[in-house]
């Protein structure tokens, strides 16, 4: 079992390759792992799909169409 990480508080290039647990919008459960791209200051599932987590002034928040996201202490390199 792996922790939360404070996602919200944390730089988003440290949440590359860290496991999340996501609910869209419409409902549906997307368990996958992050991507960061520094050009757009966001972090996407690794298909490049789905906007995870975006950066606004300096504050994480969850993606347009992400109604919840839990990101785990647990990453892949």
């Amino acid at each position: 079992m792996h922790e939360s990480l404070d996602w919200r508080r944390m730089p988003l290039e440290r949440l590359d390759g860290h496991r999340f647990i996501a609910v869209t919008s419409s409902g549906q459960t997307i368990d996958g792992w992050l991507k960061y791209h520094p050009r757009l200051q966001a972090c996407f599932d690794t298909d490049d799909l789905l906007l995870v987590i975006g950066s606004h002034a300096g504050t994480n928040h969850p993606g347009h169409d992400v109604k919840a996201v839990n990101v785990l202490d647990e990453a892949r390199r």
